[in-house]
């Protein structure tokens, strides 16, 4: 049986420490978002609902008010998918130049926007009907995959993330390349460089 007060306070001080975090590093706070703890038994209720994918471990749901981060406590990665859901998705939904990019916009405003750009997603999709949506999805993940890793490391899982990690480099190769990519760019430029990309306020 999972005492869900005592997995509250556990969650509650890791917020509390990824929140400071944030917004020393980026001068940023969450201020739509949320997140709930929620069984298996309730999740797959939740996606019957929804007509959500049952497999995974967590959604971030922008149709709701404030935006909802659904963790499923009873996954061997709960900890690392709060950091992913809530402080990822949160923050690009709330922030990110890129999220808020609308699809009728013109082409030239957003071009080059983004760790990956829309022109370069552009080039190498088979339909270009699908390039708005792909570089959307690559960016929100990829960024969400990076905090993702940044507070474990912060909040001392990185063991938790190097072993998720190679999970996805198996399973979910793109979302693991996505990540490889924003790595990439912040060794190159700096943490500061990842976000002036996806155009955040202050950088």
């Amino acid at each position: 049986m999972i005492d869900e007060k005592e997995i509250g306070k556990f969650f509650e001080k890791l917020l509390e420490n990824s929140k400071h975090f944030i917004k020393s590093e980026f001068k940023l706070e969450l201020t739509h978002s949320d997140y709930k703890l929620i069984s298996d038994l309730d999740w797959n209720k939740l996606c019957n609902e929804k007509n959500w994918c049952k497999n995974k471990e967590g959604k971030y749901n922008i149709e709701e008010n404030p935006h909802m981060a659904y963790v499923r406590i009873e996954k061997d990665f709960f900890i690392s998918t709060l950091f992913h859901e809530l402080f990822g998705h949160g923050l690009y939904a709330e922030y990110s130049k890129v999220h808020g990019i609308n699809k009728d916009e013109k082409k030239e405003n957003y071009s080059n926007l983004g760790v990956f750009t829309f022109n370069e997603i552009e080039k190498v999709t088979n339909k270009p009907e699908d390039s708005f949506d792909k570089w959307q999805f690559m960016n929100n993940e990829g960024f969400a995959c990076w905090v993702e890793s940044i507070l474990c490391e912060k909040n001392n899982y990185i063991n938790l993330w190097l072993c998720k990690a190679r999970l996805l480099k198996i399973q979910y190769e793109q979302f693991f390349k996505c990540y490889e990519r924003f790595k990439e760019v912040e060794v190159n430029e700096g943490k500061a460089g990842v976000m002036k990309k996806l155009g955040f306020p202050g950088f």
